[in-house]
């Protein structure tokens, strides 16, 4: 009892030094735990609320003032011991803390330091697409890469999956290689039997892992060379927006054919439907006059000027918009005579050349 009187005694002398240490035990323990674990928060505070019992304690003083002189001495001892009790669990929760994220990031530095080649037998592989670096025209449509799920066990052998894709990319590029070759020219009139080549056509050569593109030159002509061995589908397509050989007259050669006084043949007729709605009406003259007047840009919604079609012996044979504008090609050896003709639509008169 006489050291809890003396205690007593000097806490008003304590009151100041207390409450500072408090204080700067809060300032100090967010540098000094930031700096042995970074970031970690619960930590921090855990620390910051000792720091904040030591300012609250510094305040007995005052509370001791208020009370009756014999009952001082038991609250002053439940204080303490309840401040120490609170004292030594922030304490040990404080080191908790700290220990317990440092393990974490130890373990995540061991787990990213494992190299990514590295896999578990029989586990999921997924398979991403990714940009083609090689120097010819062709465009991959896939290109394999392996990603793990989980990196944190060695690969001991090749599962069945990655064999099988190895295996098919290796049976692609031994394939025998072949050309592909072709001309563009505009579709003829009865009374023209003039070739007109078409140029700066995009020809599209799609197969079941690459897509092939080129451009006719000036003389209508387009070739692929080193083309694998395979089936493929090949098309063309131009993007041209002018005016070029849409006239007045056009629209005169459509607005006959609609009342039925005038014939066309098939590219004609192909040319006279602007709107690619399969016939041959007075809303396809109409179209044409709204952008020869300049009141719209395209002939139609989807604002294609040009129809190719693959030059083969059953053109328009059932039909004048009974026809295809692609080819089906199986490639086992040089194919050189792949042609389209052109059409563009709005040029009935065939003078677009």
């Amino acid at each position: 009892m006489k050291i809890l009187n003396k205690f007593i005694n000097s806490l008003p002398k304590l009151k100041t030094p207390i409450q500072l240490a408090g204080f700067t035990l809060i300032i100090g323990s967010y540098y000094g735990i930031n700096s042995i674990s970074p970031g970690n928060l619960k930590a921090q505070i855990a620390a910051g609320i000792i720091g904040i019992a030591m300012i609250i304690f510094g305040q007995i003083p005052t509370i001791l003032n208020s009370l009756p002189k014999k009952d001082r001495s038991k609250f002053l001892e439940r204080i303490i011991i309840i401040f120490c009790l609170s004292l030594i669990t922030l304490a040990m929760a404080t080191i908790y803390f700290v220990i317990d994220v440092n393990s974490k990031q130890d373990n995540t530095k061991d787990n990213n330091n494992i190299p990514v080649n590295q896999y578990k037998d029989n586990e999921d592989i997924e398979i991403e697409k990714q940009p083609s670096d090689r120097k010819d025209n062709r465009v991959p449509k896939k290109n394999i890469d392996y990603k793990s799920k989980d990196n944190t066990n060695k690969l001991n052998k090749p599962t069945e999956k990655i064999n099988k894709i190895i295996n098919n990319r290796i049976e692609v590029f031994q394939k025998n290689k072949y050309i592909i070759a072709g001309n563009v020219n505009y579709f003829k009139k009865a009374d023209d039997d003039s070739e007109k080549p078409v140029p700066q056509v995009i020809i599209t050569l799609e197969g079941e892992n690459y897509i092939y593109t080129t451009l006719t030159n000036s003389s209508g002509h387009y070739i692929f060379t080193d083309v694998p061995e395979n089936k493929y589908t090949i098309s063309a397509s131009k993007k041209e927006y002018d005016l070029k050989g849409i006239d007045y007259y056009d629209t005169s050669l459509i607005s006959q054919k609609s009342v039925k006084s005038k014939e066309l043949d098939c590219f004609e007729m192909i040319s006279a439907d602007v709107t690619c709605n399969g016939t041959v009406t007075s809303s396809d003259a109409g179209s044409i006059l709204s952008l020869l007047l300049g009141a719209n840009k395209c002939l139609n919604e989807l604002c294609i000027f040009w129809k190719f079609l693959p030059d083969t012996d059953n053109i328009c044979i059932k039909d004048p918009f009974y026809y295809i504008t692609y080819k089906e090609i199986t490639l086992n050896k040089d194919s050189i005579d792949e042609n389209f003709i052109g059409v563009k639509l709005g040029d009935v008169s065939g003078d677009w050349h």
